[in-house]
């Protein structure tokens, strides 16, 4: 799930504290990749983070869910140019 609260005002900051309380519990992570990383990266990636969420933000391991999401070279700019064209 993905919420853009807009605006800094009274209503804006509410509803932004209203949301962490609701969704305190659920801590999900995704991270886009170019292909190419092996299991074993994404493994201790995946560890890493869910042990960073639940230090910082004192949530339980069991609530942190981590999605690996990836991408072709060709399919994923940075900068606004595609990874397959940088040098």
């Amino acid at each position: 799930m993905r919420i853009l609260v807009l605006g800094g005002g009274f209503s804006g900051v509410t509803t932004a504290r209203h949301l962490e309380r609701v969704l305190r519990r659920h801590r999900d992570v995704e991270i886009t990749l170019v292909k190419g990383r092996s299991v074993e990266q994404k493994r201790k990636a995946a560890e890493k983070i869910t042990q960073v969420i639940a230090e910082e933000l004192n949530a339980k391991r069991e609530d942190t869910s981590v999605a690996f999401l990836e991408v072709d070279k060709e399919s994923f700019a940075h900068g606004g140019v595609l990874v397959v064209d940088r040098k």
